[in-house]
């Protein structure tokens, strides 16, 4: 008799959470039979309550800009669902004073802002996603 071998569902981690790009993933990759986690500064938003109610998606909390936030986040949904082996980084760190400016009108402040939720925290998830992946953690 030959045996079947079953698997557990992989995960697929997505931080950023909002209405287009990353609900969008969320809808693809839990019809590809993943389990899927989202994560956003403020999680308790109509379209991630959407996802949750019709998908199964799990929510989390998480400033991705914040390396103690996102050790920990990483540590949630491991203990949850499982090790991600699918991680997206969908930040979207433009500010309502900033976006549509040009370089000469836009506040130094702002921007070390934008930077700080885009490119660092895009640095702080790709580093916590490698380390797993990797073993390391």
């Amino acid at each position: 008799m030959a045996q079947t071998q079953t698997t557990d569902p992989e995960v697929a981690l997505i931080v950023g959470a909002g209405p287009g790009i990353s609900a969008s993933c969320a809808r693809l990759f839990s019809a590809e039979g993943m389990k899927v986690a989202v994560a956003a500064r403020t999680p308790d938003k109509p379209t991630i309550r959407q996802l949750e109610q019709s998908l199964g998606v799990t929510s989390y909390a998480c400033d991705a800009a914040n390396p103690a936030d996102v050790d920990a986040l990483f540590d949630a949904v491991a203990a949850d669902l499982g090790s991600p082996r699918l991680v997206v980084h969908n930040i979207d760190g433009r500010m309502a004073d900033i976006f549509r400016k040009g370089v000469t009108e836009a506040d130094p402040e702002l921007v070390r802002q934008v930077l700080m939720n885009s490119a660092y925290s895009a640095f702080l998830v790709s580093r916590q996603a490698a380390a797993r992946m990797l073993g390391k953690l």
